[in-house]
């Protein structure tokens, strides 16, 4: 097993330890609000848990490269899981911490929770879209 992870490039390396963190915190939301899910069969929250990270940390990447610029996709891209990663514990830790204090069930925290990351990609995609925009407008106006 160590070779294995050993033989994998540098960005398979954070992409999954970026993965295996987000997912904890998935696993965790999971266990707060839905406890009875822990003790049904073994694999069943695995499978639940997977399946929400793959989901939220797809969303917060598409956001996170629709917000940042060309230039800097290029150069940064290191850093891009690790971003990634930080943003969606933020805002899991933010979305478990409200639906704790307002008693929200587990279908109800992953409404507002993915609804409001939804906003967040309509928005981040709207200022990228004006950045370029504006950027575009400076080069024209330059020549």
């Amino acid at each position: 097993m160590y070779e294995l992870i050993k033989d994998l490039n540098i960005h398979a390396k954070r992409f999954l330890i970026s993965f295996i963190v987000v997912y904890c915190f998935v696993f965790m939301s999971l266990y707060v609000f839905k406890p009875e899910i822990i003790n049904q069969k073994f694999y069943l929250p695995f499978i639940i848990s997977f399946c929400l990270t793959f989901l939220w940390f797809l969303m917060n990447l598409i956001a996170l490269i629709l917000t940042s610029k060309k230039e800097q996709r290029v150069s940064s891209s290191d850093a891009l899981y690790e971003k990634t990663a930080l943003l969606s514990i933020f805002v899991l830790c933010i979305s478990m911490m409200v639906a704790y204090y307002y008693s929200f069930s587990f279908t109800k925290f992953l409404r507002y929770t993915f609804y409001y990351w939804i906003c967040y990609c309509f928005l981040a995609f709207m200022i990228g879209v004006l950045k370029e925009f504006n950027h575009s407008l400076k080069n024209n106006s330059k020549q």
